[in-house]
């Protein structure tokens, strides 16, 4: 759990910070399709903006001010925070009511996929908004998960006994989960990748660029997964990554696997066409691109830049 301060934060990408601000460090990077937000150790968030092909910034709706957080989801183009009050916040390009529509009270946890947010409350009660699912349907009022997370239009949880539920879009078998029981789950775009209570990674949803093809010969610490490509932490705090092969066998998406090298991490996180981690130093180091532009149009000097929290200044 963070230890919570406030940091007045106007929009994505400007933070006031006065003289007295002690120094903190990056305890979690959360990776959204087209930026980069990061918790501190003190539980102050910075967000970074992201920019178009032409460089022109995308104008978005701004960072709440005045607000700690203690979890952030970040989707395509927008993200949401729980605050120290149980309040929901969202922020950025307000599709489908992602950010006008945030419910009102006080909930427990959320959880986002790349077009959407839900909220739950301590009794099993629900309420979601965005588009996180085309259909109005979601999991029964009373259900509770250990975990829950979202991929896509849909949204894939643990129960409490353990099993796998999931609800939403269905056109690649993405709500369609495996038997058994398991620890722990992971969402990627347009699929799932759980650990059985035997140790087991798998998958199941789009595999066609490898995304699923999770190595066996790894210990897995972490793990992430983005549009075209996975990566893994192990214990050592290496990162391999995977995939980014399209199904006629070509490699243009490689360089999403170029993992900045000599360099070890505590946690990582990837989203659409890049993935960033916390290295054991504190730093944020990211790989691939997170900015406007279709990757099919990408140029090498179109990759970005890693972003630097103005804790770390």
């Amino acid at each position: 759990m963070f230890q919570l301060t406030t940091i007045l934060i106007g929009c994505f990408g400007c933070t006031e910070v006065s003289d007295e601000t002690p120094a903190e460090t990056t305890a979690r990077v959360i990776a959204g399709g087209t930026f980069n937000c990061m918790l501190s150790t003190e539980g102050s968030l910075w967000c970074q903006d992201y920019e178009r092909a032409d460089g022109k910034k995308i104008r978005r709706l701004g960072l709440p001010r005045e607000h700690t957080f203690v979890d952030v989801v970040a989707g395509a183009y927008s993200a949401c925070g729980l605050t120290e009050e149980g309040e929901v916040k969202c922020w950025g390009h307000d599709n489908e009511g992602y950010v006008t529509e945030t419910p009102e009270g006080t909930w427990e946890s959320i959880h986002g996929n790349n077009w959407g947010t839900c909220a739950t409350a301590g009794a099993g009660d629900w309420t979601c908004w965005g588009n996180p699912y085309p259909q109005e349907t979601g999991p029964p009022q009373g259900q509770r998960f250990l975990q829950l997370e979202g991929a896509d239009w849909s949204f894939c949880g643990i129960t409490e006994s353990q099993e796998l539920l999931c609800w939403g879009r269905n056109d690649i078998q993405q709500a369609e989960p495996p038997l058994g029981t398991y620890t722990e789950i992971v969402a990627g775009d347009i699929g799932y990748s759980a650990k059985s209570t035997e140790g087991e990674w798998v998958w199941w949803g789009r595999n066609w660029y490898g995304e699923g093809d999770i190595p066996t010969d790894i210990e897995i610490i972490d793990l992430a997964f983005g549009s075209y490509h996975g990566c893994a932490l192990d214990p050592q705090g290496k990162v391999h990554c995977w995939g980014a092969v399209d199904p006629d066998g070509e490699e243009p998406y490689r360089w999403q696997l170029d993992v900045p090298e000599d360099e070890t991490f505590v946690s990582i996180d990837a989203n659409l066409w890049h993935t960033c981690g916390v290295t054991t130093e504190g730093d944020v180091r990211c790989w691939g691109c997170n900015t406007w532009r279709f990757p099919d149009y990408w140029e090498p000097e179109d990759h970005c830049n890693d972003p630097v929290p103005p804790w770390d200044r």
